[in-house]
């Protein structure tokens, strides 16, 4: 990641926001790590609205626990079907770019990439669907 805190403590972490760009994760954060590995997390697709082609936005942050604001490192913006071929054809890398620092640094390529490791899809139940539990007979 290209974090450019060069005296203070780097802390970066997700953020995945739907294509309205409601909140819909947070990930923990990496306190002196410029290549973290977060944990699995799941998104319900219900969240981003409901389709393999609805836009899904990744920020990816770095907190200062001196009581400094988060320093936006850079964003993708892909969608879910992007993200599950992107893992089956083995690329898997999404860059990260910030439009301010591609602004004022002409050489500007990427703030770094995000890896997907694995991408699964899971079946969400809801209501009736759910698997009822069976009744215990004592």
């Amino acid at each position: 990641l290209d974090i450019n805190n060069t005296f203070c403590i780097t802390a970066p972490y997700l953020i995945v926001k739907n294509g309205m760009g409601i909140v819909i994760h947070t990930t923990q954060m990496h306190i002196y790590d410029e290549s973290p590995s977060w944990r699995p997390f799941d998104i319900p697709l219900q969240s981003v609205g409901g389709s393999l082609d609805s836009i899904l936005i990744i920020e990816c942050w770095s907190a200062n626990p001196n009581d400094v604001p988060p320093e936006f490192v850079g964003s993708v913006t892909t969608t879910f079907r992007d993200l599950y071929l992107s893992f089956t054809q083995s690329v898997g890398e999404f860059f990260l770019t910030n439009e301010l620092t591609k602004m004022r640094r002409p050489e500007y390529n990427n703030s770094g990439y995000i890896s997907v490791v694995d991408v699964k899809e899971i079946p969400a139940f809801a209501g009736l669907e759910w698997p009822q539990p069976l009744p215990l007979k004592l």
